[in-house]
């Protein structure tokens, strides 16, 4: 580790370092009362380090304005277990190898993703909600060209994407996929020149509003097996290379498509095949 803060470390500032290759983290919290701290304009880079910052069930915790969090083996920013109320913001996450940020825990919930430049090239996925609850990602810039700009699955609900730009992802600029992964919302954000604009599956009562989604490679919106009661509401979809919506698989029941402008290069505006 290059900085390892535990027990009862809060309310410190970690400022102006450059911290790299320092094996498993470059700043490691883990604690319950590890609450409060700051860490700012520091250079975190591998390779040679696992995570870039990894926060372990501290909360209120600060990550701003960090020029570099990049190269890492694993993941740039992760924060899991009990991690909740942290903000994310200012920083550059760009070409780590698995996860750009990720959130992973039970109660991993009411954290803030706020402002971030997020980017390939080696990147997979911009931001991986796996598990929490109540976080926001919000104008943040998530570019590929690896797979996903943000990816929710298993137990991530009510979670709100607002006002983002996500572009050039190869695979789903948004992708939600697990049988708990509802009510989620994906608002007033940019997604354009993705494999797919937005992908449910398996994610029930999840809202996408007001969004532009345009010049995917595949189809606009993407609603797929057992994703039911989501709305699709008031987006303009555009210039995708097949359908503007596509509703298919056996369980993508009940969803509502309401007041949306479409138009197309694609073979459809919409498509229902099964659901």
């Amino acid at each position: 580790y290059g900085l390892y803060m535990d027990l009862t470390a809060a309310t410190n500032r970690i400022v102006g370092n450059t911290i790299y290759s320092n094996g498993t983290a470059g700043v490691y919290m883990s604690g319950v009362a590890v609450d409060g701290n700051r860490v700012i304009s520091n250079v975190v880079r591998g390779p040679g380090q696992g995570y870039g910052v990894w926060i372990n069930a501290g909360d209120r915790n600060v990550i701003t304005n960090n020029p570099v969090i990049a190269q890492h083996s694993l993941y740039g920013i992760y924060l899991e277990f009990d991690a909740a109320s942290n903000v994310m913001a200012g920083n550059a996450v760009y070409s780590n190898a698995t996860f750009g940020i990720r959130l992973n825990g039970a109660d991993a919930d009411a954290n803030r993703i706020v402002s971030n430049t997020i980017a390939g090239p080696g990147q997979p996925t911009g931001v991986h909600i796996l598990a929490g609850d109540a976080n926001l990602v919000l104008g943040n810039t998530i570019r590929g060209p690896p797979s996903h700009g943000v990816y929710m699955n298993v137990d991530a609900a009510t979670n709100a994407v607002i006002g983002n730009s996500i572009l050039s992802n190869a695979g789903y600029g948004v992708w939600l996929d697990g049988a708990a992964a509802d009510a989620n919302r994906i608002v007033a954000n940019s997604i354009g020149a993705n494999g797919s604009g937005v992908f449910i599956q398996f994610g029930d009562a999840n809202s996408i509003t007001n969004n532009a989604i345009s010049g995917n490679s595949q189809s606009g919106v993407e609603i797929g097996s057992g994703a039911a009661s989501n709305v699709v509401r008031a987006n303009t979809i555009r210039s995708n290379a097949l359908s503007g919506i596509d509703v298919y698989l056996a369980g993508a029941d009940a969803n509502q498509f309401v007041a949306n402008a479409i138009e197309g290069l694609g073979t459809q505006d919409v498509g229902i095949h099964e659901g």
